[in-house]
């Protein structure tokens, strides 16, 4: 009995054309493949093939300038800064020391005027209102509310207004104002009469037993304080200043003191001109 061999010739020789066939068309189609990259290129990927999109290159005509280094004349040149623009500051224009003589400013701003009894101050209404300059021989103690610059003897002198017959006119000042500013008026007041019992001096009172005195301060025909009382609201021999803005309409700045009870009293006048410069505030 005869027996077949290992391996059938025919179907290896078979398989060998298979592989050789398989063989070149897989070739064929890398190559075709291949052309086809070439030809149309992968979606998203330029021709020239891949490139850093994080990355910038420069074109032929692009160019580097080296920064030169500072000269020595330009290291020392100074470094230019921003100047501020400061705002116009508040002026005082005019202070009178009311009843007494000149005092001398211990700031930047003008002296305290002089308003004495032969040579009333000019910007008070001396020859038509009924007024009398006096002074106090006590020791002043001064409010908080006064400015440490303020000179205490300023409230050692006043002047107080009697009663104005018919002919006559209530105390009042009057000083020259630009009508396109803003001002401040500040009073200086001290109560050397009134007292808070018997001193047994002939130039004081008791308030409670010759009390009260009352009156009333008008700016620029404006009410500033009314009923005023001095010795109720500060005290005897206490210097006090109370502060008003106005503004002006006809080239002057007046201050007048309406009679109440008793005599209205004034120890000196300050003004201030807001922010000059500036217009209506």
């Amino acid at each position: 009995m005869s027996r077949s061999p290992p391996y059938d010739q025919s179907s290896r020789t078979q398989d060998s054309d298979n592989w050789l066939q398989w063989a070149l068309f897989g070739l064929g189609g890398v190559f075709l493949l291949g052309s086809i990259i070439v030809l149309v290129g992968v979606p998203g990927l330029p021709l020239g093939g891949l490139t850093d999109t994080n990355s910038t290159s420069l074109s032929p005509t692009d160019s580097v300038s080296p920064v030169p280094d500072p000269t020595e004349t330009e290291r020392q040149m100074p470094v230019p800064t921003a100047t501020a623009t400061s705002e116009p500051s508040d002026t005082t224009i005019y202070r009178i020391n009311v009843g007494g003589p000149r005092l001398k400013a211990t700031d930047n701003g003008p002296d305290w005027l002089a308003d004495q009894e032969n040579a009333p101050s000019t910007y008070l209404n001396h020859r038509v209102s009924d007024t009398v300059v006096n002074d106090t021989p006590d020791p002043i103690t001064v409010e908080n509310a006064v400015s440490a610059t303020t000179p205490q003897s300023l409230f050692k002198t006043y002047r107080f207004s009697r009663k104005p017959k018919l002919w006559q006119k209530e105390m009042e000042w009057g000083f020259p104002a630009d009508p396109n500013s803003v001002y401040e008026v500040r009073i200086y007041v001290v109560e050397p009469f009134f007292t808070s019992g018997q001193s047994g001096r002939p130039s004081e009172e008791s308030y409670s037993e010759e009390g009260p005195r009352s009156f009333d301060v008008v700016i620029e025909n404006k009410t500033a304080l009314q009923n005023y009382e001095p010795f109720v609201e500060h005290g005897h021999d206490v210097g006090a200043v109370k502060s008003f803005e106005t503004t002006v309409d006809d080239g002057s700045l007046t201050i007048r003191f309406h009679h109440r009870v008793e005599n209205p009293v004034i120890s000196g006048i300050e003004i201030i001109e807001k922010n000059p410069g500036n217009g209506n505030n």
